[in-house]
């Protein structure tokens, strides 16, 4: 809704919430997400041009409403939105200061499969894990959620390799 035709911007949604909250003396929170879990709120521009948008795929190779993450059109083009957002926003509440804060919420995930099966997805899948994700995990071995810990140490606690290999 926010952007109908890309790079035409449509504001009445957020100018009556920020309106609403107004007339009823609250203030608000606005949530931005980049939408690669489930992409059915995507705009239509994005959802129907697959070569600039990518959909993920499932382990059969079959295309699901989902954005891979690894888009960087998809990626660019969020940017553009959430900047275009927050300029907005600026514009018309920089006295009332009805909008507290933005959170950005990024809902990755695939549903029902783990991950995607594009080839984009699995080149990434076969390099090698980053080695500043390795360090950190290194540094933090203690700390970490048990789940990321658990997997990491059954196989062996690897400090290079793919993401297969170490968790």
């Amino acid at each position: 809704m926010l952007e109908p035709q890309e790079g035409k911007f449509n504001f009445n949604l957020v100018d009556g919430l920020i309106a609403g909250a107004r007339k009823n003396n609250m203030k608000m929170v606005l949530l931005w997400y980049m939408e690669n879990s489930m992409s059915c709120d995507a705009p239509a521009w994005v959802k129907t041009d697959e070569s600039r948008f990518p959909c993920a795929r499932n382990s059969a190779g079959e295309a699901q409403e989902i954005i891979i993450p690894f888009s960087e059109n998809a990626l660019s083009s969020d940017k553009r939105a959430f900047a275009a957002l927050i300029q907005h926003v600026k514009s018309i509440d920089n006295q009332q200061h009805t909008v507290l804060m933005v959170q950005v919420e990024n809902e990755i995930g695939m549903l029902p499969e783990a991950r995607d099966y594009s080839k984009m997805a699995d080149k990434a899948f076969a390099s090698p894990v980053p080695s500043k994700l390795l360090a950190y995990l290194e540094a933090h071995r203690n700390s970490l959620v048990s789940e990321i810990k658990i997997r990491w140490q059954d196989n062996g606690f690897k400090t290079s390799g793919t993401w297969e290999e170490i968790f």
